[in-house]
């Protein structure tokens, strides 16, 4: 009996012992899965934080985009506005040139559309940026002082020399467009 119950202690110290070492194990494997997930925690902390840099990146590049894509839509219509003045204006101006012309007269006067002077021809049309203004080719004289100011204004391409019946004849047609529903 005495055998018996040193063998029953030996299991129980046995017992004890792999409870223990049991425990043990369990706890370096509780401990090895929080600092698997302590990093895992950091990882996704690194990647909200890039993401959050990428995103605001973004942002930013696509504000910046937006702005320049408005101002652009808002100089092609500031360019469009002018261009639809001077049209008007140029369209005025021709209107009234050829009513102050008479019949039998069939001499073409060239036509500086952006207000410059040619060395061969003494009508200028100035080119008014608030709108256009009906005048007739003889109430507009040009000194040396009115070319330089002239000159200083911006170039937008439109320098060309445009005959008036060339004038006339785009006008013809314009108005054959809108009475044909074109």
């Amino acid at each position: 009996s005495v055998r018996l119950a040193s063998d029953l202690a030996a299991l129980r110290v046995e017992n004890v012992q792999g409870q223990a070492e049991a425990e043990i194990h369990e706890e370096g494997r509780i401990n090895a899965l929080m600092r698997r997930l302590e990093c895992l925690q950091r990882e996704k902390g690194r990647i909200i934080v890039e993401l959050e840099r990428e995103e605001e990146m973004l942002t930013n590049t696509l504000q910046k985009k937006l702005n320049e894509v408005r101002r652009e839509k808002m100089l092609l219509e500031r360019q469009i506005e002018q261009e639809h003045l001077h049209n008007t204006h140029l369209l005025n101006s021709t209107s009234a040139t050829n009513t102050s012309t008479t019949a039998t007269t069939t001499t073409t006067t060239p036509v500086v559309t952006n207000a410059t002077t040619n060395e061969n021809s003494t009508t200028i049309l100035p080119k008014k940026r608030n709108g256009g203004m009906n005048f007739n080719n003889n109430d507009i004289e040009l000194n040396e002082d009115d070319d330089e100011e002239e000159e200083e204004e911006d170039d937008d391409d439109c320098g060309e020399q445009v005959m008036l019946e060339d004038l006339a004849g785009i006008q013809q047609e314009h108005d054959d467009d809108h009475e044909y529903g074109i």
